[in-house]
């Protein structure tokens, strides 16, 4: 038993140690991983994140008017399959459809589903070409003109023999849902992390220079906090949508919302660095730092 307490405290020791001399990336991984909706979040946020940037390879069609089918318009998912009433196959496999309309269908388009014709699914193959770097600039005049293209491919993960294959359907134009889904992703992520990247910037300066100086510089940066704090997001955004180009692609029009979203929404996390900075700084690891010669803007990023 002497034993069995003599360890216990020994590790208890040991993890103390550890507690005080870790580093601040290390207290604050270890608080993350304690949590376990933080862990859950992450990991479906990872999954996201790996899904949208490898949505071209994901998805065996365009998103675009480029990708779109036109025998299969407001089409229905089609679920592969592994068995039927003719058998079971190893490969998973979709039936063929046909597109027409008839004196029995009202002349209305119909999509008819023919149980005889198997189409089997096939692993990596050569689609439509897509670009993980796909740099463009179009401005007026030629000068300043670009198009950069690299880890250009043709491969996906998979298609259908012969036809196609739509796992969440078609729209009203033949574009395949999936495949929009995945770009749809990708565009989401890439603009969300874009306003909240802007937002944190500013807070984290703002709030910083605010709550460490105190004063006057306070003083002014307080009521330019307010002052953004009564612009209302809504107006702004009608103003956005009625002015901007309308030859600009949604995706365009989304990354300047989302830039704008992050202009004005820093306030909120400006008063809360601040408060904490406001408690913190008069504390003794502050004043430490300063006597050793450490800047103003080396203990906000590195203390504070």
């Amino acid at each position: 038993m002497g034993f069995f307490f003599k360890k216990q405290t020994e590790t208890n020791t040991r993890l103390k140690e550890e507690y005080f001399t870790a580093s601040q990336g290390q207290l604050i991984q270890a608080r993350f991983k304690s949590n376990r909706t933080a862990m859950i979040a992450g990991w479906v946020l990872t999954l996201m994140i790996l899904t949208g940037f490898f949505g071209e390879f994901l998805s065996p069609y365009a998103p675009t008017m480029a990708g779109r089918d036109k025998q299969y318009e407001n089409g229905p998912p089609q679920i592969p399959k592994f068995w039927d009433e003719n058998g079971f196959s190893i490969r998973p496999f979709i039936y063929g459809t046909k597109r027409e309309r008839s004196i029995k269908t009202n002349f209305r388009w119909v999509i008819t589903v023919n149980r005889e014709d198997r189409r089997y699914l096939e692993f990596f193959v050569e689609g439509w070409q897509y670009s993980y770097i796909d740099l463009k600039w179009d401005f007026d005049g030629d000068a300043f003109d670009a198009d950069f293209k690299a880890l250009t491919f043709k491969t996906h993960l998979f298609g259908v023999d012969k036809g196609g294959i739509h796992l969440f359907g078609t729209d009203g134009s033949g574009k395949d849902i999936y495949s929009r889904t995945l770009r749809a992703i990708l565009t989401s992520l890439k603009c969300g992390a874009l306003g909240v990247f802007i937002a944190f910037v500013l807070a984290l300066v703002i709030g910083g220079i605010s709550g460490y100086y105190g004063g006057w510089i306070d003083s002014i940066l307080q009521m330019i906090t307010d002052a953004m704090r009564t612009v209302p997001p809504l107006p702004l955004f009608m103003a956005m949508a009625a002015f901007l180009p309308q030859e600009w692609s949604a995706e365009a029009v989304f990354f300047v919302i989302s830039s704008l979203l992050g202009l004005i929404g820093w306030p909120t996390l400006a008063r809360r660095i601040r408060t904490h900075l406001l408690s913190e700084r008069s504390q003794e690891y502050v004043l430490a730092a300063e006597l050793c010669g450490a800047s103003s803007s080396h203990i906000i990023r590195r203390h504070l």
